[in-house]
Parts: structure tokens; C-alpha cells; sequence
């Protein structure tokens, strides 16, 4: 689990959720509903589906590049995708077939390179900085919303 991490919660700002794994390009609205100096979580807004994206970054020996976790209500996540990528070395990892090994996971997974998650050959530390910026990426959308139940279990009824 991650260590306590301030969270600043944010009003509604216009974002696009792309939906890659529909049926056709989808673009939906959404909001910001958390954000720290690492991580910044949204919520897709009026559509018939839930989900939820954290966006962050990566670090590898190399450079530094953008991806985005996206994940359903239960904390499964649906999609993962890298955003920006200007490094040249460690390109194996933008390959669908090595994205799609995160698809399905769940905070109970380790995530990581070597256990449940197997490495782009010749791409190894780009593999694992994905790796450990997923998996951190789904341990603050799973610490967001146990606080947010916390809160709500705290709420006088109306």
C-alpha cells in the first residue's frame, strides 16, 4: 500500500476519457475528483458505465513519460495507456499486447515485473517503471475511494 499521500479534491473541469477497448471511439466528459503532486484521478461523467482514470508518470534510466490507468468502480482496471512517450529507447512497452497484460487486475495483484507481469524483452526497466506507476496508480483510485466510504459512513443521515 502507498504511504498517506494529501489528496486537494477539485471542481468539475473539462476532460476527455477516451474509451480505446469500446466499440468505437468514445469521448466523455470528466472531472477531477482528486489530485496530488504524482497522481490526478477522474471520473468519466454521464455515460452509461462508471470508470475512473488516474494519469501520472514514469521514470526510467532514460526519461520520463505519461500514461493513464483506467479503472471501474469495483477497482478493476479496464485499460492502461501510455499518453506521451518521447524516449526512444524501451518502445516495446506502447505494443497493445504488452499494455493489455495490466487489463483485469485488481489492488490483490502484486503488478509486478517478474511475479504477474511479464517484461518487453529488451525493454525491462521501461517494463517495470509501467509496472510500479500502475500499480501505484490503482493504490490511490483504492485509497480515494475508501476515504471517500469513510466520509460517507461518517455523514449525518439526511
Amino acid at each position: 500500500m502507498m504511504p498517506h499521500q494529501t489528496m486537494v479534491f477539485s471542481t468539475a473541469v473539462p476532460l476527455s476519457l477516451m474509451c480505446n477497448s469500446c466499440s468505437g471511439p468514445e469521448q466523455t466528459a470528466a472531472s477531477i475528483i482528486a489530485e496530488n503532486e504524482q497522481f490526478m484521478m477522474y471520473k468519466a461523467m454521464g455515460n452509461a458505465q462508471d470508470r475512473f482514470a488516474v494519469r501520472t508518470t514514469a521514470t526510467t534510466r532514460s526519461g520520463t513519460f505519461t500514461l493513464e490507468v483506467v479503472i471501474n468502480p469495483d477497482m478493476v482496471i479496464q485499460e492502461t495507456r501510455i499518453l506521451s512517450y518521447p524516449l526512444t529507447r524501451g518502445r516495446g512497452i506502447l505494443q497493445p499486447g504488452f499494455l493489455s497484460r495490466f487489463h483485469g487486475k485488481t489492488i490483490n495483484d502484486p503488478i509486478q515485473v517478474g511475479n504477474d507481469i511479464h517484461a518487453v524483452t529488451g525493454d525491462t526497466m521501461s517494463s517495470i517503471a509501467m509496472s510500479d506507476a500502475v500499480r501505484q496508480s490503482l493504490a490511490f483510485a483504492v485509497q480515494y475511494r475508501e476515504r471517500m466510504q469513510r466520509l460517507n459512513d461518517n455523514s449525518p443521515p439526511l
